[in-house]
C-alpha cells in the first residue's frame, strides 16, 4: 500500500515535508531518500547493510538517522 506523510526530525517539528511511503506492516524501520535527510537537516552517519535478495547477498553503504517522525496525512 503507497500512501501519503508527512515528516519531520523531532528537533525541528515545523520543518516537515510530505512524501510518499510503502506501508510494509512487518517492518519496524524506514527508508527515505538522502534528499529527504539533507533537506531537513536529520543528523546521520553511514553504515552498511546486508542486502539478500533471491539472487544473492550485497553489501551496500547507507546512512542510519535518528529522530525522523512519520505521520499519516489526511487526503
Amino acid at each position: 500500500m503507497i500512501v501519503p506523510v508527512t515528516v519531520y526530525c523531532v528537533d525541528n517539528p515545523d520543518d516537515t515535508m510530505s512524501v510518499y511511503t510503502m506501508i510494509d506492516e512487518q517492518s519496524d524501520v524506514c527508508f527515505v531518500t538522502n534528499h529527504v535527510l539533507q533537506t531537513l537537516n536529520v543528523p546521520s552517519h553511514s553504515i552498511e547493510v546486508k542486502l539478500s535478495t533471491v539472487l544473492g547477498e550485497e553489501l551496500i553503504q547507507c546512512m542510519k538517522a535518528s529522530g525522523l517522525i512519520v505521520r499519516g496525512t489526511k487526503e
